[in-house]
């Protein structure tokens, strides 16, 4: 048996060819055995059944196998990334440290379509900002359900937004009207006399005094009758319930003459007014004192302004509550203080409210 050695084997068109070196004066290739010869087999022989990577051919000859790992939907595949680490066989195993490793996240737009704030997790459990389309007052996640992703605004107790006010409605922080509790004293009421939006008020020095109703005179105090900054109104005549109405719808509420003087005072402008003659019939008028409770039993009246009943100016027997339905008093210009009906016609005289 006879080998060739140094010589090159060359593969060419399925025949054996002799390269540079071989012996000259062979004629027949059949007369001689080749060693460590080696034909390779083709490619799709040494790669099937194989998905991906390296492969050896049967020569041992290292082949690069296509790579027919894909990736469907949202996943993809990785050669060599499987539970047996085949090097040949596409898969991806999940890495809790790296979520897109096997996962291809949703486009930014589509994670966030219908979303108006906060953050969000994609397909791939990635944490992902959406825009803050939120204006305010409104803030991301302040709503009735807590949705962390939808703009709101939750109004705060009604405690909260009136802290400080001291009358009247405000607006909270989401813009909710408020009614706050009235903190007014008896006779203020809010804003009057110029005072501030949500501030009490009240008419008369050192706050505004109103100008005269139609139909009635305005009569100014004075320092000797101890009422100065305080302004009068002489008026016409109705039950006690319209006069408090009237005289409130300007500002003002029914006198509250709580000395001789201020009684003489008012008895000496009705004397001079054109206006309370249209009630000289009766010669008296309401004052502010009154008791809603009061039964056919002796009635514990009260100044409506909440202040304290020091000294009082009845007619001898007065009050005496006849038939148990005098609740209301009425100032006699020519005696006292007498309780009658309060449905009784009377002279209206309103007072500012300052004090």
């Amino acid at each position: 048996m006879v080998s060739v050695r140094g010589t090159r084997l060359v593969v060419l068109g399925g025949s054996l060819v002799l390269a540079a070196g071989a012996c000259s004066n062979l004629s027949k290739l059949d007369d001689f055995t080749f060693a460590d010869v080696c034909v390779p087999e083709s490619l799709d022989a040494t790669c099937k059944g194989v998905e991906c990577g390296p492969r050896t051919n049967n020569c041992g000859e290292p082949v690069a196998c296509p790579d027919t790992c894909v990736t469907q939907g949202d996943r993809r595949e990785i050669c060599g990334d499987n539970p047996e680490q085949d090097p040949n066989r596409c898969g991806c195993v999940d890495d809790p440290k790296n979520p897109v490793k096997c996962c291809i996240p949703d486009a930014f737009e589509k994670v966030c379509l219908g979303i108006q704030c906060g953050p969000r997790q994609d397909n791939c459990g990635q944490t992902v900002t959406c825009p803050d389309s939120c204006q305010a007052p409104y803030t991301c996640g302040d709503n009735a359900t807590k949705d962390p992703n939808q703009c709101g605004c939750t109004s705060p107790p009604e405690a909260m937004t009136c802290v400080t006010v001291e009358c009247g409605s405000v607006k909270d922080r989401c813009g909710a009207k408020v009614e706050c509790p009235s903190t007014c004293q008896p006779l203020q009421v809010c804003a009057l006399g110029g005072a501030p939006a949500n501030t009490c008020g009240c008419t008369g020095a050192p706050m505004a005094i109103p100008e005269a109703p139609l139909g009635c005179e305005k009569v100014l105090g004075t320092a000797e009758a101890g009422n100065l900054g305080r302004a009068y109104y002489l008026c016409g005549a109705d039950s006690y319930d319209a006069a408090r109405a009237f005289c409130q719808s300007f500002g003002t509420d029914v006198a509250r003459p709580k000395s001789l003087a201020s009684l003489d005072f008012l008895t000496d402008a009705i004397d001079q007014s054109l206006v309370a003659d249209t009630w000289l019939e009766f010669g008296s008028y309401w004052i502010g004192l009154e008791d809603p409770a009061c039964k056919a039993g002796a009635c514990n009246y009260a100044w409506i302004d909440g202040s304290a009943l020091t000294a009082t100016f009845y007619n001898f027997g007065e009050p005496n509550n006849t038939g148990g339905g005098e609740h209301c008093i009425e100032a006699q210009t020519y005696a006292g203080w007498n309780d009658i009906p309060c449905s009784n016609s009377r002279g209206i005289v309103c007072e500012t409210t300052c004090d």
